[in-house]
Formats: structure tokens, sequence, C-alpha cells
């Protein structure tokens, strides 16, 4: 069966067999478009498709629509101390407005959405003790 793969607007056909594994579709999209397997996933209907999984155990017919995303790491857990520390200052330096709760600057005058000059500084965050 034929099954087209989109990313980035571009469009690319590949062969592949039902009894075939998401992986090993995955090398072949990954040969197609010059990429590495393990930094791809691959969605079809919404659906992320596992890695261990066959083609036809989700239903991909001939002449279906796959496409391809990069994968992209991301999140704050490998982050050093410092850098998370700074990070918790600049969150947490800021002003909020008694009237609506919402966060301004520290050096706003007044609220950005209900134009109050009623503003009181951010509370720290309490330091939980590690048993």
């Amino acid at each position: 069966m034929q099954i087209s793969v989109r990313f980035g607007g571009k469009t690319s056909f590949i062969q592949a067999e039902p009894s075939q594994l998401i992986l090993s579709l995955k090398t072949l999209v990954g040969n197609a478009c010059s990429l590495d397997s393990s930094m791809m996933a691959l969605q079809h209907n919404s659906k992320a498709l596992e890695d261990s999984k066959t083609v036809a155990s989700y239903g991909i017919r001939n002449f279906d629509t796959i496409v391809m995303y990069p994968r992209v790491l991301g999140g704050g857990g490998n982050m050093s101390e410092n850098d998370g520390a700074m990070a918790m200052k600049e969150k947490n330096d800021c002003l909020i407005c008694r009237r609506c709760y919402a966060r301004s600057g520290k050096s706003a005058q007044k609220c950005r959405k209900c134009d109050s000059k009623d503003l009181r500084p951010k509370k720290p965050l309490k330091t939980m003790k590690k048993k």
C-alpha cells in the first residue's frame, strides 16, 4: 500500500505493508525526509502512533495521510539550581491587582486589565521543609 506523509508543507509517498511495525515505518519516513527516526513522531487521524503497534492496528489504508512532526524536548526538569532559582525570582517578582488579581510588571503604576491603582507585591513562595 502507498501512504502519504506530510511534514512542513511537503508531502512524500512511501510503500508500506499492513503488517509492518510503526517503528520500521518511522525509519522509512526518516530516510525519505532525511531525519533521525528517534526525533520524530507520527500521527494519523489526530492519534499519535506507538512504535510497537502495526500499521493495520491503526486502520491505515491505501493512500491515507500520516502527519510527521519533530519531537521537541522541553520542560525545566533538567535546569541547574542556579537557573531555576533565577527563573522563579523573575516569575514571582511582580505586582498583583487587588481588584481583578491580574499580574502586572514590577514597575507598573496601574493594572493592565482593569486600570486600578490598587496593586500589591506578589507574596513570596513558602518553602517546604524536607523530611
